[in-house]
């Protein structure tokens, strides 16, 4: 059964770490330039909750018969006129849903569809495409 909950430090922070780098050393075998995910695991998840603290931001996960599946960040408030560095830079893959503006609980939603569309069912073991 699928749970979508908020993230739990004291029991997520290992099983977060290691989706990171899951997904980013995938991401990897689809192109090299992408860093290993364990070289840079820690300063992005570092970087992902310091902006949830500047921008009342949220972590989600997603449990599969209560071992945690994926994990989704959402920032509730984000103004900047500072710009960012390019994610693409640094190995992440990026969407868009142009201006639209979600509810928390349909944004994990769309996320999961989203990873589900460019990563196809992750169940097999491997991307089906």
């Amino acid at each position: 059964m699928l749970r979508i909950r908020d993230y739990d430090p004291s029991r997520d922070s290992h099983v977060l770490r290691a989706c990171f780098v899951d997904l980013q050393d995938f991401e990897r075998r689809l192109d090299l330039r992408i860093p290993p995910g364990e070289q840079v695991a820690d300063f992005y998840l570092d970087l992902m909750f310091q902006r949830c603290r500047q921008f009342e931001g949220v972590v989600l996960v997603a449990d599969v018969d209560r071992v945690m599946v994926g994990f989704v960040t959402i920032l509730t408030r984000y103004c900047s006129s500072e710009p960012d560095d390019d994610p693409r830079a640094h190995g992440f893959v990026t969407v868009t849903l142009g201006p639209r503006i979600l509810r928390a609980e349909t944004a994990a939603i769309v996320a999961v569809a989203l990873c589900l569309h460019r990563w196809g069912d992750l169940s097999t073991g491997g991307a089906v495409r």
